[in-house]
C-alpha cells in the first residue's frame, strides 16, 4: 500500500530467504534491509515513476538470505494506480532465480572466452533462445562473424535467422536437419552434433559441423549455444 507505505510479506517470501517472519518491525523495513544496496535506486525508480492504469511490473533484484549471500529474485504483479497515475498499490509474487543467473552469466563468459578463441581459427560461435510469451513462441538467433568469413558473405547478404540458415542448406540436407532439430529440441539438455552442407558465396556447397549443447530455463523456454567447424 503505497499511501499508508505499508508492505505485507506472505511466508512463501521468508522461505525464499531461510527465514522466519520477524518477531518485531515492519515487513517493509525487513524488506529495505535484505535488499542490495545497488538495487535499491532500481526499485525506487520503478514504483515512483508514473504509470499507466493498472500498469505491470517485473523486476530482477537481489536480496540477502539468512547467514547467506545475496540471491537474484524476480518480482512480476500489477500496479493500481490513482488518477493523476500515482502508484496506489501492488500486489506481486517474488520467484528465486538465483540459478538462472548464475547459468546464462556463466554461458556469457564462456561464450566471450570463445569468441576471442574463433578469432585465431576457422570456427563460428552460434546460440538460439526459444522463449514464450503472450504472443506465443519467440526464437532468437546469432551467431559470431566468424561465419561469414567461412562462408564468404557480408553481414547484409546473410541475415542472422533459422530461415535465412535453411535457405542456403543443401536441399539434400534440409528435411534431415529440421527432423533432428525437432528431435533435439524435444529433450532436455541433449547434445547437438549435427553435419551438413552450406552454400558458400563462389565456391559451392561446404560440410559444416554444427556442435553444442542445450539448457532448459523457465516457462518451457532454452538457450542452445554451440560452435560450427
Amino acid at each position: 500500500n503505497f499511501d499508508k507505505k505499508e508492505l505485507t510479506l506472505f511466508p512463501g517470501f521468508f522461505s525464499i530467504l531461510n527465514e522466519q517472519r520477524p518477531c518485531c518491525g515492519s515487513d517493509l523495513a525487513f524488506f529495505w534491509r535484505r535488499l542490495h544496496l545497488a538495487d535499491r535506486d532500481l526499485i525506487r525508480a520503478s514504483l515512483q515513476s508514473p504509470m499507466e492504469k493498472d500498469s505491470t511490473i517485473d523486476i530482477e533484484f537481489r536480496l540477502k538470505r539468512r547467514h547467506e549471500d545475496y540471491i537474484w529474485v524476480r518480482a512480476q504483479g500489477q500496479i493500481e494506480t490513482g488518477l493523476k497515475g500515482t502508484p496506489e498499490s501492488l500486489m506481486a509474487t517474488v520467484t528465486d532465480i538465483n540459478q538462472q543467473r548464475a547459468t546464462q552469466e556463466e554461458l556469457e563468459r564462456s561464450k566471450e572466452r570463445l569468441h576471442h578463441a574463433s578469432k585465431c581459427t576457422n570456427i563460428s560461435l552460434w546460440e538460439i533462445t526459444r522463449e514464450y510469451d503472450d504472443q506465443g513462441e519467440r526464437r532468437f538467433v546469432w551467431w559470431s562473424d566468424s561465419l561469414y568469413s567461412i562462408l564468404g558473405y557480408n553481414k547484409q547478404e546473410l541475415e542472422q535467422s533459422q530461415e535465412q540458415i535453411y535457405k542456403i542448406m543443401h536441399p539434400e540436407d534440409l528435411a534431415r536437419i529440421q527432423t533432428e532439430e525437432k528431435t533435439i529440441m524435444g529433450n532436455d539438455f541433449s547434445p547437438i552434433d549435427l553435419q551438413f552442407r552450406l552454400r558458400h558465396k563462389t565456391d559451392g556447397y561446404i560440410w559444416l559441423n554444427f556442435i553444442g549443447h542445450r539448457e532448459k530455463l523457465a516457462n518451457n523456454s532454452f538457450i542452445a549455444t554451440g560452435a560450427i567447424i
